[in-house]
């Protein structure tokens, strides 16, 4: 069994998503070899589609959250010390998690 190259993917997002930039074929290429385990898969135009398009989805969901949460620790970062909160480590944990998903996007 061959593993496509990471050249082989980012072309095959090129070819489905031309108005992208470069940079985003690349990542996208990142994020789907971890998916791709044969040129055939490579090859299959619907198949690279539909794993392109949950990728998107699903980094895209994980950057607003992470907007958010940056927002979040923004303004908690602004808050004295003696003003600290029990809440404020509930908004510290959901970062966290925040960032264990975008993270999981690139290794899972």
């Amino acid at each position: 069994m061959t593993v496509p190259s990471a050249a082989e993917l980012a072309t095959a997002v090129a070819r489905l998503r031309p108005q992208d930039a470069p940079s985003e074929h690349l990542r996208l290429a990142l994020l789907l070899s971890g998916l791709c385990p044969t040129i055939e898969q490579a090859k299959d135009a619907d198949w690279i589609g539909k794993q392109v398009s949950d990728i998107s989805h699903r980094l895209a969901a994980a950057t607003d959250q992470h907007a958010a949460m940056t927002s979040e620790i923004e303004s908690l970062a602004t808050t004295g010390p003696c003003e600290f909160q029990p809440q404020h480590i509930w908004t510290l944990v959901r970062a966290l998690k925040v960032q264990g998903q975008i993270l999981n996007l690139y290794i899972a």
